[in-house]
């Protein structure tokens, strides 16, 4: 699997240095027909990925612990959460927190070209940005890390 993997990116990466302006073209094609034809996908699974974190939270799952029967956290609920802020979307907020909004801004594809740069594009990039750093993108990061902590 994993040399697959890089074998893979081994070819794109040759393929976009050997021939970038046609690399770009194709890379932007495949990327305007994915958003145009799976943007309604991509929104109702992480919203399924959020009410399914939910459920979790509130069902009987939610009351297991990890580690041996009857030992104790090491750290505290309110350290754990500090540490999985810090370390998951800690730098990503410094960063992205004004670049995400402008890269919307500047191209979104849910705006008219005759709206574009306009009151409605800024919306709609605090919009996205919102979904990507809110409920949505903390039920992503719940699903991701239990199984990646044991």
């Amino acid at each position: 699997m994993l040399l697959g993997s890089a074998l893979l990116t081994i070819a794109f990466v040759i393929f976009t240095v050997i021939a970038p302006d046609r690399a770009s073209s194709i890379y932007s094609a495949a990327n305007q027909f994915i958003t145009s034809a799976f943007s309604w996908y991509y929104i109702a699974l992480i919203s399924l990925v959020l009410f399914f974190s939910v459920y979790i939270i509130f069902s009987r799952y939610g009351d297991i612990r990890l580690g041996k029967v009857g030992e104790r956290p090491e750290f505290s609920n309110f350290a754990w959460f500090s540490m999985l802020f810090g370390a998951g979307i800690g730098i990503g907020i410094l960063f992205w927190s004004i670049a995400e909004p402008i890269y919307h801004f500047q191209s979104t594809p849910f705006v008219s070209d005759s709206q574009a740069m306009g009151v409605e594009a800024a919306q709609v990039a605090m919009r996205i940005s919102i979904f990507h750093w809110g409920l949505h993108g903390w039920g992503l990061f719940a699903v991701v890390g239990p199984p990646v902590s044991g």
